[in-house]
């Protein structure tokens, strides 16, 4: 009999070949008996995940913010990332932007996601009088992303230097930038990306001293 030229060969091969396994069927459909058990123990449970898939992702698109907390608690549920992508897309005004990040920043069992600190970030970029520089600094740095957190003390410092953060005292700004780098984890801090942006920060340190000095 010739021999499956899927049994040829492949480390990473997932096909139980007739010729290694005597008397083991190579496909559940030459034992329909079992295969129809199967299906009878798991279909249920399989339209009941798909169904509540499908719940969860109308309530996301409708600014649902619980459906976060079920994402967590429930690991066969809908992808976090892709329920939180949802509910930004869903945030049609910036108050209901900074609602949804308030929720999330509050809740320890909730992750900032890279992509909602990002659009955190450019709202405050466009109206730098909405947010104050410490929120959009702490928000950054909950994401655990370090170039995000790069980009944002960089804005913060460019802005101090251009006058548009008169309220803020450097010494203030730096405290905060230095202070928030520790919310990143040691794995991110300790990273290729994590190593730009304490030298960054050092940077950033001396343009804001320079500045400040009589």
């Amino acid at each position: 009999m010739a021999r499956d030229f899927r049994c040829q060969g492949s480390i990473l091969r997932r096909i139980r070949c007739p010729s290694e396994s005597p008397g083991v069927p190579s496909s559940p459909l030459e034992s329909p008996p079992v295969l129809e058990t199967f299906w009878r123990r798991r279909a249920p449970r399989l339209v009941a995940s798909l169904v509540g898939s499908q719940t969860m992702i109308r309530r996301a698109k409708a600014g649902d913010l619980v459906v976060l907390r079920e994402a967590v608690e429930n690991e066969s549920g809908q992808g976090y990332d892709e329920l939180m992508n949802m509910l930004i897309e869903s945030t049609g005004t910036s108050q209901e932007l900074f609602r949804l990040v308030s929720h999330v920043a509050r809740d320890e069992r909730l992750r900032v996601t890279p992509r909602l600190a990002l659009k955190f970030l450019e709202t405050w970029k466009n109206d730098p009088g909405r947010l104050t520089v410490a929120e959009v600094l702490h928000v950054t740095a909950l994401s655990n992303d370090p170039l995000l957190y790069r980009q944002a003390s960089e804005t913060a410092t460019e802005y101090w230097l251009a006058g548009k953060l008169s309220q803020v005292k450097a010494e203030d700004l730096l405290i905060l930038i230095e202070g928030e780098f520790w919310i990143l984890s040691s794995a991110a801090r300790s990273s290729g990306a994590g190593f730009v942006l304490k030298r960054s920060i050092m940077e950033f340190r001396k343009q804001l001293v320079s500045r400040n000095s009589p």
